[in-house]
């Protein structure tokens, strides 16, 4: 038994080591980079040149990543091991990466017994950190608990879990992005471990149905908000979020591509829409959010209205109330406004009596309705960029 043991492991080493002869390995400069990926690997490869900084095994078939895989690699800075089919990391799995500062592992199926609780413990400079699509039921929370000098997380958002200790670790994190994202509710309390975290940057592409208007309080420092993608809720629901960043600095809220029921559609009242100017925020996306109208009056009562320089509003059904176009004008340091390719729309007229058919009409058709169509505004002093492309009506004769 012994002897075909030994037969069986020196197989195992020798095909691992003509697996690694496909690996190609480039330098420039002080970096070298060592590309496996794609290559049917089963084990982390031996002959990887040792002075390599950066190391990609992503898209093999690792399975279990071992003790000490990587342990003649000291001068790794970047491994990526994403859809490397991987289950388990054993505790001393990363001993020996004293350097890494960025480490891939999305798109595996790992969960909580996957990862021990020490098995980062000698990753002393790591800063990034990708734990994405996996298959965690609950989060690591022992894990996470050693990593407070993280600055950058992504990681599956958890339906019904609360975040713990670990998070409230992570004293250094900027940056957080929930990946896939099955969280449906919002409350008060539901980020209160981040109050002391100066993040920066949060994205939460979710499933959310149920938000309180405090629900990003904590977030005092947060400069990028991306709250898009949540397909069963209404923009004009999520706006009261902006409660939480009132008088705050944002550069920048993406709350496109929300409410994608259909058929359905989306208005916007004077005191929802007003609610982008409670923020000091300088770039804001409504792009595809179903919305069909935006009452006007909304600018005026804009307390930061002058912090805006970027509205988009591209992509949605918007037509009617001329008073809105009318207070553009006060949004006084607006440089960028998109509301192309909002849908047409249908209305009635008397006109073209002997026409049967429906017709697409331009705002610069001069040809048909010309007194009628014709609308004169001021645009905002310092606008740069406007686009205005794709509007129309369809007329019912």
């Amino acid at each position: 038994m012994n002897v075909l043991r030994i037969f069986y492991l020196v197989l195992f080493f020798l095909i691992n080591k003509s697996l690694s002869s496909k690996c190609t390995t480039t330098r420039t400069g002080n970096d070298v980079f060592t590309d496996c990926h794609g290559k049917g690997f089963r084990y982390v490869p031996r002959n990887v040149p040792n002075d390599t900084t950066c190391l990609d095994l992503s898209d093999n078939e690792l399975s279990v990543i071992s003790n000490f895989a990587f342990s003649r690699l000291k001068y790794v800075s970047s491994l990526k091991l994403s859809s490397a089919q991987i289950s388990v990391i054993e505790s001393k799995a990363f001993s020996g990466l004293v350097k890494l500062t960025s480490l891939d592992l999305r798109n595996n199926t790992l969960d909580i017994h996957s990862l021990l609780e020490n098995v980062f413990n000698s990753l002393p400079f790591l800063r990034i950190l990708d734990l994405s699509q996996n298959n965690f039921q609950q989060y690591p929370e022992k894990v996470l608990e050693n990593l407070s000098d993280l600055e950058r997380l992504s990681i599956n958002g958890i339906n019904d879990q609360t975040f713990g200790n670990g998070f409230r670790s992570l004293s250094k994190l900027t940056y957080l992005n929930f990946h896939p994202c099955s969280i449906t509710r919002m409350d008060n309390n539901t980020f209160d471990v981040f109050k002391n975290i100066q993040l920066k940057e949060l994205i939460l592409n979710c499933k959310i149905r149920y938000v309180e208007p405090g629900a990003l309080n904590p977030f005092q420092s947060i400069e990028r908000l991306d709250i898009s993608r949540n397909f069963n809720v209404r923009i004009s629901y999520l706006l009261q979020l902006l409660n939480g960043l009132m008088d705050r600095n944002v550069t920048s809220i993406d709350f496109s591509n929300n409410f994608r029921t259909i058929p359905a559609a989306d208005v916007l009242l004077a005191s929802q829409f007003a609610m982008i100017g409670a923020v000091c925020v300088k770039e804001v996306d409504l792009t595809r959010n179903q919305i069909i109208s935006i009452q006007s009056g909304g600018i005026n009562l804009m307390k930061h209205k002058n912090c805006l320089e970027k509205l988009i509003l591209k992509e949605n059904s918007i037509w009617g109330d001329r008073s809105l176009a009318i207070e553009m004008v006060k949004l006084v340091n607006l440089r960028w406004l998109d509301i192309s390719n909002q849908a047409t729309i249908h209305v009635k007229t008397n006109a073209y009596k002997n026409k049967t058919c429906l017709r697409r009409l331009d705002m610069t058709d001069t040809n048909y309705f010309s007194d009628r169509l014709t609308f004169v505004f001021q645009l905002p002093h310092n606008l740069q960029y406007i686009d205005a492309s794709y509007l129309g009506v369809k007329v019912l004769v």
